[in-house]
C-alpha cells in the first residue's frame, strides 16, 4: 500500500470508512480528494408547476396588454373622427366649406 494513489470515492465516502482511510494513510497511502461536483437534478413535478403557471401567467398578460392597445386605437380613431365631425361643423356654420 506504500505510495498508492487511492481516491476517497473508492470508499463511497461514509463516515465510519474515516478510521479506514487514516489507518491507509498512516501505512503511507496517498489520498486524492474527490472534486465536489453538483449534478443537476431533473425538474420535479413542483418546479414543472411553476414554469407552466409562469407560460401561461405570461400568455394571460401578453394578450391583456393586446386588447389595451386595440381598445385605445379605437377610442383616438373614434376621439378622432368625433373631432373631424365637430371641426367640419363649426366649418359649416361659418361658411367655410
Amino acid at each position: 500500500m506504500h505510495g498508492a494513489d487511492l481516491s476517497w470515492a473508492c470508499f463511497g465516502e461514509a463516515r465510519d470508512s474515516e478510521q479506514l482511510k487514516h489507518r491507509l494513510w498512516r501505512r503511507g497511502a496517498l489520498f486524492r480528494e474527490a472534486p465536489k461536483v453538483r449534478v443537476a437534478a431533473r425538474f420535479s413535478e413542483g418546479a414543472g408547476r411553476h414554469a407552466l403557471g409562469f407560460a401561461l401567467g405570461f400568455l394571460s398578460l401578453s394578450v391583456a396588454g393586446f386588447l389595451c392597445i386595440v381598445g385605445l386605437r379605437v377610442l383616438r380613431s373614434s376621439l378622432r373622427l368625433k373631432r373631424t365631425k365637430e371641426l367640419e361643423r363649426v366649418a359649416s356654420r361659418r361658411g367655410c366649406v
